[in-house]
């Protein structure tokens, strides 16, 4: 990113932050986003420790429908900054309302936004994020907490926050799911056998349910491991990124939990069990006790399963080695032709193994 860009982003925190002197503020980090669509920074105030964030106008645009509003683009794909800074303060005050009912969870607290500037300040929030965690060997795991009562409290917490603000019923068609198992078959044809089993149970789903029948709520809509960070000195989960939040089918939120935790099946480290345990303490916290939920927990799964092969498999497996120095090229090749294609191959059947759904009156203490 060039020096005048990240001039711009000093300069739209400043002015956001316009009720302190200059010399009060201290930024110390800046990260763009993959897409260069936004800045993020780490700074501080005065005392007080802050995340903020700035918007930047998008290089490219491929937006599916159903992220054009959350993401600040009009019907026309025109991109609409202000649009995305009310989103964001407005789901996440809803958040924000629905944490503040529990004693483990909590979102972080917006200290200011300027639709003007594009910009968007958070109070920073310590933590390690669960998809590291995930990755961490079962033995070196949190002291105060098990990856079960972890995952538990996301799912009660998702639970809350699609109980809280229903809107209408919804429903999810075989069609939507159209593009994902085209991009999959195109991408991964050597794991057919395994993507066409997937496939064939979720058109049987649909076949018996005509439709994927769920009510539209208040959901996260970016539901991935990364934005969701457990500090172990204060015991709390804090959900952070609220950019694609929205009303929608709780199915998103559902499949990008599943999704997060699928794909360490294809880490060496991470054993079977250690995902086992994160899947079933999300559906003892999310308390799937009707069918409907059970069902629409089904249809997540085996839609989470395909995105892996759309959308993981292809650029683990075909990976560039360009731009990296010659030494971690030969480390990525040992690795893809060892490594990578037996994992694959052993843990491939892992994605569709359902396990029984436990009953609800698991405890929630965190020791």
């Amino acid at each position: 990113m060039s020096i005048a860009a990240i001039a711009d982003v000093k300069r739209a925190v400043h002015d956001t932050l316009r009720r302190a002197s200059m010399s009060k503020i201290d930024i110390k980090k800046i990260n763009f986003n993959e897409r260069r669509t936004a800045a993020h920074v780490n700074l501080t105030f005065g005392r007080d420790r802050l995340f903020a964030k700035v918007l930047l106008a998008p290089t490219y645009l491929k937006l599916s429908p159903q992220f054009i509003l959350a993401s600040g683009y009009d019907d026309g794909h025109t991109w609409q900054a202000a649009a995305q800074i009310r989103q964001e303060q407005q789901q996440g005050h809803l958040l924000r309302e629905i944490a503040n009912t529990t004693n483990t969870v909590s979102v972080p607290r917006m200290v200011e936004a300027s639709e003007r500037h594009q910009a968007l300040v958070w109070e920073h929030v310590d933590g390690v994020n669960l998809d590291e965690l995930l990755k961490r060997p079962y033995g070196q795991l949190l002291p105060t907490i098990s990856p079960r009562q972890l995952a538990a409290l996301v799912g009660s917490f998702l639970r809350a926050v699609h109980d809280r603000h229903p809107v209408a019923p919804g429903s999810l068609q075989l069609a939507d799911c159209t593009p994902l198992i085209e991009r999959a078959r195109k991408l991964t044809p050597e794991w057919s056998d395994v993507l066409e089993n997937a496939v064939a149970r979720l058109q049987q789903q649909f076949a018996a349910q005509g439709m994927a029948d769920g009510p539209a709520t208040l959901i996260h809509g970016d539901l991935s491991l990364s934005n969701l960070l457990w500090d172990d000195r204060r015991r709390v989960l804090h959900v952070v990124d609220f950019e694609h939040s929205r009303s929608d089918s709780v199915l998103f939120d559902l499949a990008a939990w599943i999704y997060g935790v699928r794909v360490a099946l294809f880490r060496p480290l991470v054993q079977r069990r250690t995902v086992r345990d994160w899947e079933s303490g999300f559906r003892e916290g999310y308390q799937l006790a009707s069918s409907a939920a059970q069902t629409a927990y089904a249809i997540a799964e085996l839609v989470a399963v395909i995105w892996i092969f759309g959308y993981f498999l292809p650029q683990r497996i075909r990976e560039r080695e360009t731009g990296a120095h010659h030494v971690e090229r030969l480390r990525r090749l040992i690795y893809r032709r060892i490594l990578m294609k037996p994992l694959l191959r052993r843990r491939l059947g892992l994605l569709q193994q359902t396990t029984e759904i436990p009953p609800n009156n698991v405890s929630m203490r965190v020791s």
